[in-house]
């Protein structure tokens, strides 16, 4: 936590409210949080254990500023992270949600997560899950005000993808192209995966209920799925794929929730990215890949392409 705490407290842009929240914590939070002497510094202790969501939308409520930003108590913000987000929404007064790319601490470390920073291709991969690193984003507050969007605290896990997509119908969100967040993956994530799946799978539903899709249960458990990269080895399976996406995108021509455009390139990547893990299946997989019409729009470097085909060869040596 002091490490979190000096990153905000070491910031470049020093004008700002620091409100800190103790969501009923039992180790000594408190007291790290005590032992700095700084005006900035507001500390909150809930009574009792609200969640995070509760515990957000309290601290919004308390927030003075124009511009809100939030963090985890275990990340680490970069010292020009402020002065960035706070340029760019100066910049783009149609951005109501921004964040950035954010660098991976802990356990694995090291991996950048390169989040789309165009608003149009943000709201298209929003039908897999969040575009917006959570603890990077910074939003404005007369936005929330004025919209009374603030996090539904139905949802226990998931209730930042939820908000996004709320928030999309009446704001832009984007990312800023760069890292400006270290965050950090530890063990009790893995624990509450399968609840992240069930409540980021009631986001996708509404999703797809905004494209006029009830799905079978069939077609979203694919979709839950290719949403969470969770894919079977299997011919089935693929060919279930490719059916499914091209119904997204032929209903999407006709209802015309999302950009046409950037609709298809954003599911025709997403097509590349399932054949390219299921090399398994060997040329079989190669052969389905190109033949489909979902592979024109996927612009793929040459490196990549041979790296693809050669991986599709080797499982059939292999076999």
């Amino acid at each position: 936590m002091a490490e979190a705490i000096e990153s905000i407290l070491s910031q470049t842009l020093a004008d700002f409210e620091f409100i800190i929240i103790d969501d009923g914590s039992t180790d000594h939070s408190v007291e790290i949080i005590e032992s700095y002497r700084d005006s900035r510094i507001s500390l909150i202790r809930n009574g009792a254990n609200l969640g995070l969501s509760e515990s957000l939308n309290k601290g919004f409520g308390l927030a003075r500023g124009e511009y809100v930003a939030r963090m985890d108590s275990d990340d680490v913000s970069l010292p020009e992270r402020l002065t960035r987000q706070v340029a760019f929404m100066e910049a783009h007064a149609e951005i109501g949600i921004c964040g950035t790319w954010v660098e991976i601490i802990g356990e694995p470390a090291g991996h950048v997560w390169r989040y789309p920073t165009a608003p149009d291709v943000i709201n298209c991969m929003h039908l897999f899950g969040p575009a917006l690193a959570h603890p990077s984003v910074m939003m404005r507050r007369e936005m929330l005000a004025k919209f009374g969007t603030l996090y539904d605290t139905s949802f226990k896990r998931a209730q930042d993808f939820e908000l996004w997509v709320r928030a999309s119908e009446y704001t832009s969100l984007a990312n800023i192209g760069e890292v400006q967040l270290h965050y950090r993956r530890h063990d009790q994530q893995v624990v509450h995966k399968e609840e992240q799946l069930v409540f980021a799978g009631k986001v996708r539903l509404l999703q797809l209920y905004k494209l006029g899709i009830i799905p079978s249960p069939e077609e979203f458990k694919i979709h839950q799925s290719i949403s969470q990269w969770r894919f079977e080895v299997d011919r089935g399976f693929l060919e279930n794929t490719e059916k499914w996406f091209s119904k997204l995108i032929d209903t999407n021509k006709r209802v015309k929730v999302f950009s046409e455009t950037t609709f298809s390139e954003v599911l025709c990547d997403r097509w590349f990215e399932v054949c390219d893990a299921l090399t398994e299946l060997g040329p079989w997989t190669l052969k389905k890949f190109f033949l489909s019409p979902l592979s024109c729009k996927v612009k793929l470097s040459w490196r990549r392409r041979v790296a693809f085909f050669l991986n599709c060869l080797l499982f059939r040596r292999r076999g």
